[in-house]
């Protein structure tokens, strides 16, 4: 088992840490699969990308998820 290093900023939930290091550890309680009804996915860009770069994946990303699950509901926030 590992644990976060002191002051590393991590995502949790009421059981532990979920996801650490840049999004690249993701764990076997909280991975998607076929059954899952309820998925949250966060976007961040970083420069040299931009706003529109960012809007363009969303968009990219929710077509992907309508076609793989048609009926699901896709809803994109956009920052202000």
């Amino acid at each position: 088992m590992e644990h976060p290093d002191a002051g590393e900023v991590v995502w949790c939930d009421e059981e532990g840490v979920t996801c650490r290091r840049w999004n690249w550890r993701q764990g076997v309680r909280t991975r998607l699969t076929e059954d899952t009804v309820n998925a949250l996915f966060l976007l961040e860009g970083m420069a040299p990308a931009t706003g529109g770069e960012l809007a363009a994946a969303a968009a990219e990303l929710a077509e992907g998820l309508e076609k793989l699950s048609p009926g699901a509901r896709v809803t994109v926030h956009a920052p202000r």
